[in-house]
C-alpha cells in the first residue's frame, strides 16, 4: 500500500453488519440506500448552495456505482460544502483524501481537515484526528493529544472513542495507567453497543490490581460475552458453574457452556468436558472427548495443548479395558458433535461397572 494512503480511515464508523438485538434495543435502524429519485432531488437542492444537501449527496455518491466517477463528483460537492465550514463535509473530504478515493492522497491535508471538523465539535472527526495522531498520519505522533480528542468524542457518546480511551488508560498510551478509568470508558462503550468488548470488560473487573475490581460485574460481563459467542468466556462461565461460584440449579449448565466453548475449538473446554464426564463416572465418554480434543489441537498445530490432551488420555486409558478404549475411539471417529457424544452414551456407567466385575 502507498505510504500516503491509509484505508483504516473508513467512510462509516459503523461496521457493515446486520443489527444485533442490543442495536435494536438502542433504537438503531438500517437505513435503505437512496433511490435515484432521492439523489436527483439532492442534486437540485445541492445546486442551490445547501451545504447539508451537498454533504448528503456526496455521502450517497460514495456508496454508489460506478465508484470512481461518483467519488470524483462527491469530492466536488464536499469541497463546496467544506468551504462553508460544514464539519461533516470536512471530515468526509478528509477521509476521501486519506484513502485516495476520487482525489490525490495527501496525509497532511486529510489530517488538517480532520482537525478543522474536530474543532467544530464533530465526534467522528475527533476520533479520526486522534487516530491520525496515534499513527503519525499527516501529523507527528502525539499519543497525549490523541487521548484528548478520544475523550472529547467519547463525552459525546462516540462508542469507538470510548473504546480507544479505555485502551489508552489500560496500557498507559499517552497517560498514566488508570484501570479505574479504563473500566469506566470500556463499560460505556459496551453499553453503547460495542459488544465485542464484553470479555475484555470482564477481564478488567477480575484484575486484582484494578481499584474497580468487582466479581459480580466480572460474572455479569463474562455471561454476556458467552451469550455473544466468545469461546473463552463460555469456558470461563462453565468454570464458574463447575466451581460453585455460580449456582447451577439444573445441574447441567457447566457442561452446557463447556460444550459450546469446545464447539468453538477452545481446547481447554474439551478438557473440562472430559473432567466433568469423569466426575459422573463416565470414563469412556471422557476418553472420546479427549481423543477429539487431541485431534483439534493437532489440526491447530498447538503442541502444548496436544501434549496435555495426550497425557490426560493416557491417564484414563490406564483405568479402562482394551474393549472400552476401542469403544471410545469408535465414538470419537463416528461423530464430532460433542453433545451427541455425551447424550448417546449415558448408560456407560452401568457398562463400566459390569466390565469391572
Amino acid at each position: 500500500m502507498r505510504k500516503d494512503v491509509d484505508l483504516r480511515f473508513t467512510l462509516s464508523d459503523e461496521p457493515d453488519r446486520a443489527l444485533s438485538v442490543l442495536d435494536l434495543l438502542n433504537g438503531k435502524v438500517l437505513l435503505p440506500r437512496k433511490s435515484q429519485a432521492d439523489i436527483e432531488a439532492l442534486k437540485h437542492l445541492a445546486a442551490s448552495g445547501n451545504a447539508q444537501a451537498q454533504y448528503e449527496l456526496a455521502k450517497a455518491l460514495t456508496a454508489g456505482t460506478p465508484p470512481a466517477q461518483n467519488n470524483r463528483e462527491a469530492v466536488k460537492w464536499l469541497k463546496k460544502s467544506a468551504e462553508k465550514g460544514h464539519a461533516q463535509s470536512e471530515h468526509l473530504l478528509g477521509i476521501l483524501i486519506a484513502r485516495g478515493q476520487g482525489i490525490r492522497p495527501n496525509p497532511e491535508k486529510a489530517a488538517a481537515l480532520f482537525r478543522r471538523a474536530a474543532t467544530l465539535g464533530y465526534a467522528p472527526a475527533q476520533y479520526d484526528l486522534a487516530r491520525a495522531l496515534l499513527w503519525g498520519f499527516g501529523a507527528r505522533v502525539d499519543a497525549r493529544e490523541a487521548l484528548t480528542w478520544f475523550r472529547l468524542a467519547a463525552a459525546q457518546g462516540h462508542v469507538l472513542s470510548q473504546k480507544e480511551s479505555a485502551e489508552s488508560y489500560k496500557t498507559g498510551r499517552g497517560c498514566q495507567v488508570d484501570l479505574r478509568q479504563a473500566t469506566l470508558y470500556l463499560k460505556k462503550a459496551v453499553l453503547g453497543g460495542w459488544t465485542q468488548g464484553c470479555a475484555e470488560l470482564a477481564n478488567l473487573y477480575m484484575r486484582p490490581d484494578n481499584p474497580a475490581q468487582n466479581e459480580s460485574e466480572a460474572v455479569r460481563w463474562t455471561a454476556e460475552a458467552a451469550r455473544n459467542g466468545d469461546a473463552a468466556s463460555q469456558y470461563r462461565l462453565a468454570l464458574f458453574y463447575a466451581s460453585g461460584r455460580l449456582v447451577d440449579t439444573s445441574g447441567s449448565l457447566a457442561l452446557s457452556w463447556a460444550v459450546r466453548s469446545a464447539n468453538g475449538n477452545f481446547i481447554p473446554a474439551y478438557l473440562l468436558c472430559a473432567r466433568l464426564m469423569q466426575n459422573q463416572k463416565r470414563p469412556i465418554t471422557a476418553l472420546a472427548l479427549l481423543i477429539c480434543a487431541e485431534r483439534c489441537a493437532q489440526n491447530a498445530k498447538d503442541l502444548q495443548a496436544q501434549t496435555e490432551c495426550t497425557l490426560r488420555r493416557k491417564e484414563i486409558e490406564l483405568t479402562l479395558a482394551a474393549r472400552q478404549i476401542k469403544q471410545a475411539e469408535n465414538i470419537a471417529t463416528t461423530t464430532t458433535d460433542l453433545m451427541q457424544i455425551i447424550r448417546t452414551h449415558q448408560d456407560e456407567t452401568i457398562e463400566t461397572e459390569n466390565a469391572s466385575l
